[in-house]
């Protein structure tokens, strides 16, 4: 059952998206990092419909600035986002680890776009990638009442994302390959939902 301080961002975020994502009060980076957790939420809604796409359309748009943008990476990148158990082979925290991804990327395109990390945040996307890439054991696509854990398809958004950035030296291109050559060897599992 939904606790109480969850029906009420399902219904602030539902109320953002009917309005077109205007800027929340406080601001978005603010808003994103309070509610950061719902990177793992276990209900696809709020998750992904919800929370996700607001996080999304914000940093498209540029409501997080540049400092902002770097904190957000720094803590996407510790073991509380995308090292959140990581190398378990199935469990819910897979749903923490490939949306902290899924942010990353939208860090990555809007920094493409307009600028935001610096040259050493990127690399640290990189290394970071290639690490994950190594330990990922959950290759599941879709969980039945769960929705998309997508761990692969996500980092392969960021490491293509990764492969295009301005700032991606030789050093790291080989790291965006390395990290990919051990996502497809990983397993047994046939990727065949967009990964």
């Amino acid at each position: 059952m939904e606790n109480e301080e969850e029906t009420s961002i399902r219904d602030r975020l539902r109320a953002l998206a009917a309005a077109g994502h205007p800027e929340p009060a406080g601001g978005a980076a603010a808003f994103i990092e309070a509610n950061l957790e719902l990177l793992g939420s276990l209900d696809p809604e709020l998750r992904d419909s919800l929370f996700y796409e607001a996080a999304a359309e914000w940093i498209g748009r540029g409501l997080v600035g540049p400092a902002a943008m770097e904190a957000l990476a720094a803590r996407l990148l510790s073991r509380d986002f995308l090292f959140f158990g990581l190398g378990e082979a199935e469990g819910d925290r897979v749903f923490r680890r490939s949306f902290s991804a899924l942010i990353l990327d939208c860090l990555l395109k809007r920094t493409m776009a307009a600028g935001g990390l610096s040259p050493e945040a990127v690399s640290a996307i990189a290394d970071s990638m290639g690490d994950y890439a190594t330990r990922e054991r959950d290759l599941r696509g879709f969980v039945p009442g769960k929705g998309w854990a997508h761990a692969p398809a996500h980092a392969a958004d960021v490491l293509a994302s990764l492969a295009a950035a301005t700032t991606t030296d030789e050093a790291g291109c080989e790291r965006v390959l390395e990290a990919t050559r051990r996502f497809l060897l990983a397993g047994k599992t046939v990727f065949a939902h967009q990964e």
